[in-house]
């Protein structure tokens, strides 16, 4: 990076950093920035998460100890709420 002068670009850190500003500034539920990431379990998770527009969760913990429910697994509950969007969120609260 050999400037001229102050006001020169180095358009190689210019495009990473209008890269990370897209990220940062787009939409929560952004599909298809979160399809392009999704290349491990985590990323995959987080584009499975953006398909549901809706902020908020349920603690599945906590709802069956508060009402005395037995423990089922996620993965059961998923296919129990079929007619209902629903995820696995990224965060484990």
């Amino acid at each position: 990076m050999n400037l001229k002068n102050s006001y020169e670009i180095d358009e190689s850190i210019y495009r990473r950093f209008e890269e990370k500003n897209n990220i940062l500034y787009r939409r929560l539920w952004d599909k298809s920035l979160a399809a392009k990431i999704a290349n491990d379990k985590f990323t995959k998770t987080i584009a499975k998460e953006a398909k549901i527009p809706v902020v908020g969760f349920y603690n599945l913990p906590r709802l069956t100890k508060k009402y005395r429910l037995k423990q089922l697994k996620q993965e059961e509950i998923i296919k129990k709420l079929k007619n209902y969007k629903v995820a696995i969120t990224h965060f484990a609260p």
